[in-house]
């Protein structure tokens, strides 16, 4: 009788076994293949961010490519919107305004019309 049930006992672990092994079988082809759907479904930009179904992926990539474009732009315009400073990076030039007038700088380089005192009054 011990032998049938040592036999019942090592059928089962091997019953066991193999279906553990489907098991991960099937979910490493399962991942395998959404794996190769999101990677021919998706597109990668100038800038090295991945985006499928028009949502960005991670890791997020800044958009550095697309923004030394604009940046250019504005630097080659006659009056640019921005300059490069080597304290805060990018800051608005000082006296620049639009001919539309939808942009105005002060003498300090604020977006502002009116000039500000740099010393604050005693009040």
């Amino acid at each position: 009788m011990s032998e049938i049930s040592s036999y019942k006992g090592a059928e089962l672990i091997r019953r066991i076994t193999v279906n553990a092994l489907i098991a991960c079988i099937t979910v490493l082809l399962t991942l395998a293949v959404l794996e190769a759907v999101v990677r021919l479904g998706g597109e990668t930009d100038a800038d090295g961010q991945f985006t499928f179904m028009g949502q960005a992926l991670e890791p997020y990539a800044p958009p550095m490519k697309r923004q030394r474009r604009r940046l250019r732009v504005y630097q080659n315009q006659d009056q640019p919107s921005y300059v490069y400073d080597e304290t805060l990076g990018w800051t608005h030039p000082p006296n620049a305004a639009r001919p539309s007038g939808t942009f105005t700088t002060n003498s300090a380089g604020l977006r502002s019309r009116r000039e500000y005192s740099q010393t604050p009054p005693p009040d």
